[in-house]
């Protein structure tokens, strides 16, 4: 069920569904939210406020969506939500740390990223904190700045059966990861992957090489530079 808070709607129909996605949300309309709402599975869209503080209270909440809060610079709210399986914030151009995140031990799927639209990434000063939670087996990082630039640590996630991660950091620590992680991994971290885009010389689909920077090549018209590129990246994995 949608929900749009900056029009007239019943408070009632907060504590109803399962399922619910709520947009436009406002100081005026904060309280009902979480006085009212009792779905498990609740997204939040176009969040106009300055904290989130009270968010702990959502109790029935277990799969939790934010997306687009322009004013939010502080997450800890979040992180008392200690049974919440699945999470997901993108497009908090403000919120600079996820310190506090180890607090989630129930969380299973875990989506970061900045804009799918604008473009703005989600800047944060360290990932590390991941590696603590015990039960996380899928991780998606999008259009995410670290001010560490670092990735390596996700290495420690022993139960991490999913990972995604946008083509931003150094090919040594996409290698790394597949070094450590790809035996556990359902789709293991590999030197290229097939792009969208075609060939303008033979049509066919060109790849994505993996590392920040890397080219998009043709196999057969770029043959002998995306085998010395592929070739680099078996040799860093040996070595890693």
């Amino acid at each position: 069920m949608i929900v749009l808070l900056d029009r007239d709607f019943s408070p009632e129909h907060l504590a109803n569904p399962e399922t619910i996605d709520l947009r436009n949300i406002t100081k005026k309309t904060w309280p009902i939210v979480i006085e009212k709402c009792r779905a498990i599975n609740t997204r939040l869209y176009n969040i106009k406020l300055e904290t989130l503080e009270g968010i702990q209270h959502l109790k029935s909440t277990q799969q939790l969506t934010l997306e687009w809060a322009t004013k939010i610079s502080d997450l800890s709210p979040i992180f008392e939500m200690y049974q919440l399986t699945h999470l997901n914030i993108s497009d908090f151009p403000k919120a600079p740390s996820i310190c506090g995140i180890s607090k989630l031990t129930n969380i299973e799927q875990l989506t970061l990223g900045g804009s799918s639209t604008l473009g703005k990434p989600l800047h944060l000063v360290t990932i590390e904190e991941l590696a603590k939670l015990p039960n996380l087996n899928t991780l998606y990082i999008f259009n995410t700045k670290l001010e560490n630039d670092d990735i390596s640590i996700l290495a420690e996630c022993k139960n991490l059966k999913k990972l995604t991660i946008s083509n931003q950091f150094e090919k040594k620590q996409y290698a790394y990861l597949a070094k450590k992680l790809n035996i556990q991994l359902q789709t293991p971290i590999v030197a290229a992957k097939q792009a969208s885009s075609t060939c303008g010389k033979c049509g066919q689909k060109k790849y994505m090489l993996t590392g920040r920077k890397m080219p998009f090549l043709c196999s057969d018209c770029d043959k002998k530079k995306f085998e010395k590129l592929t070739n680099d990246f078996h040799e860093m994995i040996d070595k890693a």
